[in-house]
């Protein structure tokens, strides 16, 4: 009975009990602090109670060790009041702090620690219209590729013989990028062809 009431002389409940809406998130959590116990160093631990605006007793939600002066609470509901209170525990004994002032969770529309990431994007989207703004007022020359005339000669070519012309897109698959891109190519020598009236052979 001695060793009971000198501990409770002995073992102090931690003080400026807050609790907020945890910042940056999408709701339903809310952070709680407080004040750690003179006594932090002898103690167990700290045990989080909790009860909302609906309910009339505190229940045990969580418990960190000692030196320990925070707690997320991950699972409330969004914009009801919830009162929190911390007992220090050391064995058996426990003591509790005042209960701290009612808090809500809510989602927030940003989250502040990706401001950067906000501004990089319209940096990048402002230099992107800049340059082609500037652009339009620019006069661009576009060297032609060599193989288009190589392509333009060897269809004249089979014209002024009377030959067919013989296109192979390559020995891959369809799912192949090279296929995909002499496709590609395909479909402007075709046209060339139809110009000319030639006939096309496609193995």
């Amino acid at each position: 009975m001695f060793l009971f009431f000198l501990f409770n002389l002995i073992v102090e409940p931690p003080k400026n009990v807050k609790a907020i809406d945890n910042p940056n998130d999408g709701g339903n959590k809310i952070l709680i602090t407080w004040q750690l116990s003179p006594s932090d160093s002898i103690l167990d631990g700290y045990e989080i109670l909790r009860r909302s605006e609906k309910e009339e007793c505190f229940y045990k939600i969580g418990f960190v060790g000692p030196n320990r002066n925070s707690f997320l609470d991950e699972n409330t509901e969004d914009n009801l009041n919830y009162y929190y209170q911390i007992s220090a525990v050391k064995d058996t004994i426990k003591v509790f702090s005042e209960i701290s002032q009612p808090a809500k969770s809510y989602p927030q529309w940003f989250n502040k620690g990706k401001l950067i990431i906000l501004l990089t994007f319209f940096l990048f989207g402002f230099l992107i219209l800049y340059f082609i703004k500037r652009a339009r007022k620019i006069e661009l020359f576009i060297r032609r590729i060599a193989g288009l005339s190589a392509v333009e000669e060897a269809v004249g070519r089979a014209t002024e013989m009377g030959k067919p012309v013989l296109f192979v897109p390559g020995l891959s698959g369809m799912s192949d990028v090279a296929t995909i891109a002499a496709l590609n190519i395909l479909s402007e020598v075709a046209k060339k062809i139809a110009q000319y009236d030639v006939k096309l052979i496609v193995p």
